[in-house]
C-alpha cells in the first residue's frame, strides 16, 4: 500500500520551511558550443541496481542490490550521445580515457558573480581542451538525499544508497520511489559556465526530481525479493531521468537558454 499524497505534501513544505540559499548564477546568453566540438561524457556506475528501504525503525531498513543486466551506465552513455550528437556536428568522447572513474574534478565557479575557471583542475583542462573537448559531463552514482521529513522537532533525511528502487514505509504504508542516485556535473571547459547551475537543469538536480514518485508501481508479491518485470517502472523512470537532462544539454551547446523556468 502506498503512502498517501499528504507525506508527498510533508516534503514539497520542507523544502519551503528549511529553504535553499540563493546562489548568484552570472548570465550565459550568447553561448554557443564551436562547430565540431567533442563533449566529454564519463558515467561511473556499477553494475547492478539498488532497492534502497526505510522503515518505520531503523530494524526494518535494507539496501540490496539485484543481479538484474540493466546496463544503465552504457545506457546513460548512449543517451547522451544520441541527444547531443543528432543534428549537430558535436562528437560525444568517451572521458574514461582521460579520467579515472575516482577524479571529480571541478573546471568552473563563481568569483565576483562572474563564471570563472577553477585553477585547481586547470591541468586536467588544458589537456582535454588540446584534444578538442569543450564541455564535461561527469554522472558517477553516489549516496543522495532521497526524502526528508519535517515536524515540530525538525527533519529527518533519508538516503537513497545507489540507483533503483527507493522506498519508504511508515505503519504498513509503502512509497516507492525511482532513484537516480547520482552526483552530476555539467560544464562548458572553453568558456567557464556550470550548466548544472541554471535554473532548468538546476531543477533536475533537486533530491524530488532525482527520487521519481512511482504513483502506479504495484506492491510487489516478495517485498524483499523484488523480481525483474516489477522493477522495469524503476528503469524506465532512470532512463526518462537522463533523456531529459541529455536533452537540456544539447539545447544549452546549440545556443538554447535553459536558464530560465520558462
Amino acid at each position: 500500500m502506498k503512502l498517501p499524497i499528504k507525506l508527498f505534501a510533508l516534503l514539497i513544505i520542507s523544502i519551503i520551511v528549511t529553504g535553499c540559499a540563493s546562489t548568484y548564477v552570472p548570465p550565459t546568453t550568447g553561448y554557443k558550443a564551436p562547430e565540431k566540438s567533442k563533449v566529454g561524457v564519463l558515467v561511473v556506475a556499477k553494475e547492478y541496481p539498488s532497492h534502497t528501504h526505510v522503515g518505520t525503525t531503523i530494524f526494518n531498513n535494507f539496501s540490496k542490490e539485484y543481479e538484474y543486466d540493466w546496463q544503465l551506465k552504457e545506457t546513460i552513455f548512449k543517451t547522451f550521445e544520441n541527444k547531443i550528437e543528432n543534428g549537430t556536428s558535436f562528437e560525444v568522447v568517451d572521458l574514461s580515457n582521460f579520467l579515472s572513474e575516482g577524479s571529480t574534478p571541478s573546471f568552473v565557479t563563481v568569483e565576483n558573480k562572474e563564471w570563472v575557471f577553477n585553477e585547481t583542475s586547470a591541468a586536467i583542462r588544458e589537456k582535454l581542451t588540446a584534444e578538442g573537448i569543450t564541455a564535461v559531463v561527469i554522472i558517477k552514482e553516489s549516496p543522495t538525499l532521497a526524502a526528508m521529513e519535517c515536524g515540530m522537532y525538525g527533519c529527518s533525511e533519508h538516503y537513497s544508497q545507489g540507483y533503483g528502487l527507493f522506498t519508504r514505509s511508515f505503519l504498513g504504508l509503502d512509497n516507492y520511489m525511482a532513484s537516480a542516485s547520482f552526483q552530476i556535473s555539467i560544464e562548458t571547459i572553453d568558456k567557464p559556465v556550470d550548466i548544472t547551475r541554471l535554473e532548468r537543469v538546476k531543477e533536475t538536480q533537486s533530491y524530488l526530481a532525482k527520487n521519481k514518485q512511482l504513483e502506479d508501481f504495484r506492491d510487489p508479491e516478495d517485498f524483499e525479493n523484488i523480481t525483474e518485470n516489477e522493477l522495469l517502472p524503476v528503469k524506465a523512470a532512470l532512463v526518462e531521468y537522463f533523456d531529459n537532462l541529455a536533452v537540456m544539454t544539447r539545447q544549452f551547446l546549440i545556443g538554447a537558454d535553459v536558464s530560465t523556468g520558462k
